[in-house]
């Protein structure tokens, strides 16, 4: 079976997931508005055969015939209105079904390493063929069930060929076919060319929403950058559509070709006919009728937009069963027993990773102690390593060697899911989400939400108490301007929802606070009050802090210095302070930055 008929039998397939009864019912309507052309071929040769005759005779008759014509004309229209009606709704019903398994497989993986996998993301760009007009899957089901309707129609059409004469029928059968099986085949070849460069298609979708999604306006304006955007995408696109063009260029004398000797092989059915009619081997009615089919076999010659449409939708689809068949070889729960939590101090034992096999090792041999109940602090320079450790924290990624331990139980004998609830975390590229304010300050402890009291001290805590005075609706006001009656927030507003965010969950029962730059974007007189405040909340829990805010890790009982991918210092910042070693020549770097 070929890549093409194996995408349209499993598109068949998916189809009952959208609807059985719909399914069914639109199958019924194709077969019904694919019989109707035939009936009408059938009578439209009786009224042509019998017109001389009626007119002298009956003409009653005939205009019951014309009557019948007309009803038959009316019925095939209409049944074509119902026949697009249902396959739309039923390509609408399995695009939400395969955009809701595409948004289930990206976020199934208790972990980050698939979003680093480049087949994912190759297969992520062909799902988003998923969309909501006749340019993705509705437009596939829709020209599956228009085509569908016509290839029954063309059968319908070679058996009453083969029927008036078994020779012209084989030959029109055989000619249609071998020409129309030629145009899909270098059709298909043709847009296979646009998936053979799926890293320069990332490229080019990546500078087209750079335009059109938002996150770049201002320096795309400061810069003067929306021209150079806009060349890069359409360099990186005409790259990726040229290698198409260049075969269709190709393709065009073949089948100019193939369609001059189909015009042969109807010029001599044409002869035929006539011969047969003056001969008077055939009649009217037999003629009429047999044109009539001649005409109806040409579906199976021809490459039609529902062709283009229907490959569109096929490669998404395929996609999708493609990306949760690669997804699913990342683990969705930790494959090792799940054992209940423990307390204890977190360890780090000589713990070594890198993002990619065979890249460059950003962890090197970690040695690390996070005493339970206290606050530590990780620095160091750009790079070396700090987000990373508290993503193996975090079990987005697993060690590719040592462990990672709470108490004497490493966190891969852990369900993931778990304990990330005993986490709270402040991100350095903090969540920025078009909801209310109360969402999303519960998002950090979503399945554990308590009542206003706990939203209170959180925004009193970070901070956010006088942001909240000012907002239209309080709590529900929509954090985004692009919502009627939504605001959009400063980057130092944003920080303190994030610590809000975390604070809630600690206050709702988590144990851990994680916090990656939790102040970068505060002002020293915001961070000083705000780290106060969480140095108060987060009393007598294991908390962890990153940050290249000097002022705030002093305050932590004890600092790790991270340099090139190891533990080069640790100690409490008198301690530190006295050795001599990077963190003090950081420090004072630092400090007479500040003077």
């Amino acid at each position: 079976m070929t890549a093409g008929r194996s995408t349209m039998v499993q598109l068949l397939g998916m189809l009952p997931a959208a609807g059985r009864g719909l399914t069914a019912i639109t199958a019924t309507a194709t077969v019904v508005t694919a019989l109707l052309p035939l009936v009408l071929m059938q009578v439209v040769g009786v009224l042509v055969g019998s017109v001389p005759r009626l007119l002298a005779d009956d003409r009653p008759a005939l205009w019951m015939l014309l009557a019948a014509v007309g009803v038959l004309l009316a019925v095939q229209q209409l049944a074509g209105l119902l026949l697009a009606g249902l396959s739309e709704r039923l390509g609408r019903r399995l695009n939400l079904v395969l955009r809701t398994r595409v948004m289930k497989a990206m976020t199934e993986p208790v972990g980050l390493a698939h979003l680093d996998d480049a087949r994912v993301q190759e297969l992520r760009l062909g799902a988003q063929g998923l969309r909501g007009g006749y340019a993705g899957v509705m437009g596939s089901v829709v020209g599956l069930t228009h085509n569908g309707g016509l290839l029954l129609t063309a059968a319908g059409c070679a058996v009453t060929i083969v029927w008036i004469s078994p020779m012209l029928g084989a030959i029109l059968l055989v000619s249609h076919v071998a020409v129309g099986t030629l145009a899909r085949r270098r059709f298909r070849e043709s847009v296979s060319l646009l998936h053979l460069d799926p890293a320069r298609q990332r490229r080019s979708a990546y500078f087209r929403d750079l335009a059109l999604a938002g996150g770049a306006d201002k320096e795309l304006r400061v810069f003067g950058l929306a021209g150079w955007v806009i060349d890069r995408f359409d360099s990186t696109w005409f790259a990726v559509m040229r290698s198409a063009w260049r075969d269709r260029r190709r393709s065009h004398p073949v089948l100019f070709a193939a369609y001059v000797a189909l015009g042969v092989v109807y010029a001599g059915a044409a002869y035929w006919l006539v011969r047969a009619g003056t001969d008077h081997v055939m009649g009217v009615s037999t003629i009429a009728v047999a044109i009539q089919a001649i005409l109806g076999l040409m579906t199976l010659a021809t490459v039609s937009q529902w062709d283009e449409l229907m490959q569109a939708g096929r490669d998404a689809s395929a996609a999708v069963v493609a990306l949760e068949r690669r997804i699913g070889e990342f683990p969705a729960r930790a494959a090792a027993p799940v054992v209940p939590a423990t307390g204890g101090d977190l360890v780090f034992d000589n713990v070594r990773f890198a993002y990619r096999a065979g890249s460059r090792a950003v962890l090197k041999g970690v040695d690390l102690v996070i005493p339970e109940g206290r606050a530590t602090a990780i620095v160091g320079r750009n790079g070396c390593g700090k987000s990373t450790l508290l993503k193996l924290l975090l079990r987005f990624y697993e060690p590719d060697s040592g462990r990672v331990c709470r108490g004497p139980v490493a966190l891969s004998a852990l369900d993931p899911v778990a304990w990330r609830t005993r986490c709270a975390v402040v991100f350095q590229d903090y969540l920025r989400m078009a909801v209310s304010l109360r969402d999303a300050v519960e998002f950090g402890a979503w399945d554990r939400r308590g009542g206003q009291q706990a939203l209170d001290l959180a925004a009193e805590r970070a901070g956010l108490s006088q942001v909240l005075a000012e907002l239209p609706d309080g709590w529900d006001t929509v954090l985004s301007p692009r919502f009627a009656g939504g605001v959009d927030l400063s980057g130092g507003q944003w920080q303190k929802v994030a610590i809000a965010r975390a604070l809630y969950a600690l206050d709702r029962g988590a144990e851990i606070l994680i916090m990656d730059e939790p102040t970068a974007s505060l002002d020293a007189e915001a961070e000083q009050a705000v780290y106060e405040s969480i140095i108060e909340a987060a009393a007598g829990r294991t908390s962890i802090l990153v940050s290249h805010r000097f002022s705030s890790v002093r305050k932590a009982d004890h600092i790790h210095v991270l340099d090139d991918g190891v533990i080069a210092e640790h100690g409490s910042h008198p301690e530190l302070m006295a050795r001599g070693g990077s963190y003090a020549r950081m420090f004072d770097k630092q400090a007479e930055l500040l003077r």
